[in-house]
């Protein structure tokens, strides 16, 4: 996964104080591309390779460069296109609320007349996928009733020490974490309830939540603290 991304927030001129946040910045139609990209040069190149050194059938030759080849496709398609080619879905937030965009149509909204249960937690990658193990997740939930909003972001352990809101975030611990700690404290019906809380938020950002870069996601913290403080949790 490559360094967070330069801030994409666009500041609309149409609405008052409204900042317009890009979300999934690898959006299924862009990893489609990247994959056609690796999989295009590499059998290009393995089916070219016996026609050059004068072979029959597959070489190893060609499979090697094939998948080498392939790879840094994939890598020069994903590095151009990501950043500029950007996803339908989108986070405003204005005097009047939050909203979550798919092109011009909302998806949900929080306005902020409503009575806002705003949660924030993280945790840390324990199993390599396209995000590299020992990163963190940081997301931040803002629930209404049967409305909710969901957006997170990946950072680097690096950038993890250097956050200054990580106080903000309860650690959500995994099942094999718990497992590996043993048998934990008995809750109390506060811990218990918040714990559960977190659970539901976590099963929602899998299903509906928009990722953000770190850049967008630190400022957007900025903003909702800035414009609706009553939302701001306590530190943990």
């Amino acid at each position: 996964m490559s360094a967070p991304e330069n801030s994409a927030v666009l500041v609309s001129p149409v609405a008052t104080n409204e900042a317009i946040y890009p979300l999934d910045p690898e959006h299924w139609k862009l990893r489609v591309v990247v994959f056609g990209a690796f999989f295009s040069v590499a059998m290009f190149i393995i089916v070219l390779t016996p026609a050059l050194l004068g072979g029959d059938g597959l070489s190893i030759i060609g499979v090697l460069g094939g998948l080498i080849g392939g790879y840094l496709a994939s890598a020069l398609a994903e590095r151009f296109l990501k950043g500029r080619w950007h996803s339908s879905r989108s986070l405003r937030v204005s005097n009047s609320g939050v909203r979550l965009m798919k092109g011009e149509t909302v998806e949900q909204e929080v306005p902020i007349t409503s009575t806002i249960v705003p949660l924030r937690w993280k945790f840390t990658i324990t199993r390599r996928t396209r995000v590299p193990k020992g990163w963190w997740m940081y997301a931040c939930s803002l629930a209404a009733g049967d409305r909710q909003i969901t957006v997170y972001t990946f950072i680097s352990p690096k950038d993890n020490e250097l956050f200054s809101r990580a106080d903000q975030f309860a650690r959500l611990h995994g099942k094999k974490e718990i497992q590996k700690a043993g048998a934990a404290p008995p809750q109390n019906l506060r811990q218990a309830g918040e714990e559960r809380r977190l659970r539901e938020a976590e099963e929602h950002r899998w299903l509906a939540g928009g990722e953000m870069s770190f850049s967008d996601f630190t400022d957007l913290l900025d903003r909702l603290d800035q414009q609706f403080q009553e939302w701001t949790p306590v530190s943990s």
